[in-house]
């Protein structure tokens, strides 16, 4: 594919999303991954589109991949517009042809099981795969689930363990880790030698990777709640335990959160502005999902 090509192919693509968004977005121009090979430009993240709070688009080399954006809303958080949802819900714009949709945990601001279940009876291209939890939720709650049961893809490794399956032609490793009492996994994705890494709400301790050695994955980015770069023992998780050539943060509340905690934490915080500021300390290359339907951004 001659660079041209990729060029008019990235722009459609961020484009389709943030019209499904219903947003302006006008990201600078650069290339998704070629076919065949790793992305020609070193550490460039413009595949990976933002779709809410750890709701992001991955499309590259042919393939589409939700995780954790088919959602509707938890207070204090972003939350995927009235009009995105409804694209996913139904297939269409920067949400038609999706391969592989990816859920870490049940929790509202993650997964909706009508959203999802909507999807996948829209588009029968689609796999699901997540842990037990969300997977039994999706059986109880979609409306018709019965339409979809043969392409839910249930992996559940015990606590500390993974497991490697091969879905839509991409390998994905399911990780168990520990989100207080919550069944959550991560995801880390193999994209013909892109490795990007998904840790859902997972915790942020030693003890929850250790027996992973993702820092031997040579992972290129890695996609982390904001409140890793927050404390010693989380910021060594990333530093020493994945060890991502670029690290991405996301789940960062709103400026002005519809719940009284996060408000206050906001505050605190001094808002995103501040939070961003003090995350760049820690991780002065660090990027940031801040805006719905554009790339991640510094």
């Amino acid at each position: 594919m001659q660079m041209r090509e990729v060029l008019i192919l990235f722009f459609l693509v961020v484009a389709g999303l943030a019209g499904a968004l219903s947003i302006p977005s006008t990201p600078a121009a650069g290339p998704s991954p070629q076919a065949g090979g790793k992305d020609p430009m070193q550490g460039d993240s413009r595949f990976i589109v933002y779709i809410a709070n750890e709701g992001v688009l991955i499309e590259t080399l042919g393939k589409k991949v939700v995780m954790d954006g088919m959602f509707r809303h938890l207070a204090g958080y972003p939350r995927p517009s009235d009009a995105a949802r409804a694209d996913m819900e139904n297939a269409r714009s920067a949400f038609a042809g999706v391969d592989l949709v990816l859920a870490t945990h049940h929790h509202a601001d993650h997964f909706d099981a009508k959203v999802a279940g909507a999807h996948l009876a829209a588009n029968p291209k689609a796999t699901f795969v997540s842990a037990r939890q969300v997977a039994d939720d999706l059986a109880k709650g979609a409306p018709r689930y019965s339409q979809i049961a043969s392409r839910v893809l249930e992996v559940t490794p015990d606590m500390g363990q993974r497991k490697d399956v091969r879905v839509a032609d991409m390998g994905v490793s399911v990780l168990r880790l520990r989100h207080g009492n919550t069944m959550n996994v991560g995801f880390l994705l193999n994209l013909d030698g892109i490795k990007v890494l998904h840790l859902g709400d997972s915790d942020g301790t030693v003890a929850n990777f250790d027996a992973f050695d993702l820092q031997k994955e040579g992972i290129d980015f890695a996609l982390a709640p904001y409140w890793y770069a927050l404390d010693e023992e989380s910021r060594r998780v990333i530093r020493e335990h994945i060890a991502a050539k670029q690290v991405i943060f996301f789940h960062i509340p709103e400026d002005n959160p519809d719940d009284s905690y996060l408000q206050k934490h906001m505050q605190e915080m001094g808002g995103r502005a501040g939070l961003t500021a003090r995350i760049k300390k820690e991780f002065p290359q660090a990027m940031f999902l801040l805006t719905a339907g554009a790339p991640p951004s510094r």
